[in-house]
């Protein structure tokens, strides 16, 4: 009989731990495609992605990166073309970014290379 507090104990501890948990964490999705533009005022990043354009809010704790490089909100405007990948959660409607991360820019050699491969000469 002296089993019984230790298990009243135990189921106690195992439902107020529940209680305490909190609301799950909210379903996190990607998008990709290219920056289309930054509205640093709005804190928003519209992406192209095909044909239609998405609207992603910056949340305040959002890491920004383009490759092992971190990056500030008012440096995605200079990025305007660049490939992304931006990791998402809907909140009130709106998606609420918190992780964007912007491909490397492409030096010139890079852009010869690639056109070489193909046979073809760069645009001046």
């Amino acid at each position: 009989m002296h089993h019984l507090p230790t298990l009243t104990l135990i189921a106690f501890l195992a439902l107020g731990g529940a209680a305490f948990a909190g609301a799950p964490a909210p379903h996190a999705a990607w998008a990709t495609g290219k920056i289309a533009r930054v509205d640093g005022a709005a804190h928003a990043l519209v992406v192209k992605e095909g044909n239609k354009e998405v609207t992603f809010a910056l949340a305040p704790s959002a890491k920004l990166t383009q490759g092992s490089k971190t990056l500030a909100p008012t440096d995605l405007g200079n990025d305007v073309g660049q490939a992304v990948k931006v990791r998402y959660s809907m909140d009130n409607g709106s998606r609420l970014a918190d992780l964007v991360q912007v491909a490397p820019a492409q030096t010139p050699h890079q852009k010869v290379t690639k056109a070489a491969k193909k046979g073809t000469r760069p645009a001046a």
